[in-house]
């Protein structure tokens, strides 16, 4: 039976997310208990660093992931069109239309001009601009969410953007 002590030290210690105990879950819902020399048996959830915006007019909260942007590596244009980044959506499909337009041009000729230049854009679409989306796409939708009147307001450490943001509303009843 594992020592109970009052402290409000681990309130926000641990997010709900996929893994966690039931330890992790009662130290969010009753933050006034934390458990001592507790089994370390337990699933080890990382935590990443996400920054929290708030509108103050629409009372909306979004969390940004600071860092790597997986799934904007990825699903580059969908990922975009999803999270309201119109001109970088807007500037991937042009490139893959050009991609497309170089293809079918180098089918209908031979020439080694056009094999060169069609080779080095497609590596730029399918390597570089994926990286460039991977390293700079959290801080596109941080700029996205300034200039539509979200602020700043935290950096919570938390398992998933939905658990920030609960850790966020719970610190800040």
């Amino acid at each position: 039976m594992p020592h109970i002590q009052i402290t409000k030290r681990h309130q926000y210690l641990f997010a709900p997310s996929k893994g966690s105990k039931l330890r992790d879950i009662l130290i969010i819902r009753f933050p006034e208990i934390s458990f001592i020399n507790y089994p370390q048996k337990e699933t080890i959830t990382f935590m990443k660093q996400y920054k929290i915006y708030e509108n103050e007019a629409t009372k909306k909260i979004e969390a940004v992931k600071i860092g790597w942007s997986w799934p904007g590596f990825f699903f580059g244009l969908i990922w975009a069109l999803v999270k309201k980044l119109w001109a970088v959506a807007i500037g991937l499909l042009v490139l893959q239309i050009i991609n497309l337009l170089l293809s079918a041009m180098l089918e209908a000729g031979d020439n080694d001009v056009l094999i060169i230049i069609s080779s080095i854009f497609f590596l730029l679409t399918s390597i570089v601009i994926p990286i460039i989306i991977g390293v700079q796409g959290n801080s596109w939708r941080e700029k996205k969410l300034i200039s539509r009147g979200f602020v700043y307001k935290d950096v919570i450490n938390a398992g998933t953007p939905e658990g920030a943001l609960s850790f966020y509303m719970m610190k800040n009843k």
